[in-house]
């Protein structure tokens, strides 16, 4: 963000129940009303002409709202994620921890972002820096949404073919893809497969990058936002 804010109004928001945002009564923490609260902030603030970035999760909850509202995209920004139902190995790892026993574990040990955040990694995170991911989650009771969010990976099937049917209103949208090729979760498949739904797509592939690949390689993505900008045509200020 202090590279990009001097060409581009940044907004990055929390969802309900991470970051330092809290969640309303009845709040379910799934990727739909995520994706819908990112709707909401989008009005509130009155925004359009965006350039949405996602990853991870951000995807499906970022995605759907563009397929919903492709009037308010200018451009994507799509670092390593999916944009559909689970396929078999996704299936098993949403299995394995939104299962009962991970639920226990996860509130007691904050172990899914503790055991996750290291393991996308390069590099190891200072005390700040890990402050920053696990602050958020520092009681049993907070740590729910970390849970819920692997779990719904299979629990969100409808939402997510959803949000692969909202591509099409995308096609024309000039779409960046910067890629960790070293990520265990999201592969050169699923890279291609959003290669096929946006056609307008550039790709920057990030060699040895594993999957937060925000961490990992901020200097190259900055870098190609802005080259992407510019063969968009519009002008950087």
């Amino acid at each position: 963000m202090p590279k990009l804010a001097p060409h581009f109004r940044c907004i990055a928001l929390d969802y309900p129940g991470f970051g330092i945002s809290t969640a309303g009564p009845g709040y379910g923490f799934t990727p739909r009303e995520h994706s819908q609260v990112v709707e909401q902030v989008v009005e509130h603030l009155g925004l359009c002409d965006l350039r949405v970035m996602v990853q991870d999760w951000g995807g499906p909850i970022g995605l759907g709202f563009a397929g919903r509202r492709p009037d308010l995209i200018h451009s994507l920004i799509i670092g390593n994620t999916f944009a559909w139902p689970a396929q078999v190995g996704m299936v098993a790892f949403s299995k394995l921890f939104g299962s009962s026993l991970f639920r226990w574990l996860n509130r007691y040990y904050n172990l899914i972002a503790r055991l996750l955040i290291p393991a996308g990694m390069n590099r190891q995170l200072n005390e700040a820096e890990l402050a920053a991911y696990l602050g958020p989650f520092a009681t049993p009771a907070s740590r729910l949404p970390t849970w819920i969010l692997p779990k719904e990976i299979t629990h969100s099937h409808a939402y997510l073919a959803e949000v692969e049917a909202g591509l099409a209103k995308l096609r024309e949208k000039p779409a960046l893809l910067i890629w960790g090729e070293a990520d265990g979760a999201f592969r050169e498949p699923d890279r291609r497969r959003l290669q096929q739904h946006l056609p307008a797509h550039q790709v920057l592939l990030l060699p040895q990058v594993k999957h937060f690949i925000q961490e990992n390689a901020p200097q190259e993505i900055s870098t190609a936002i802005l080259a992407h900008e510019r063969r968009t045509a519009i002008p950087v200020a």
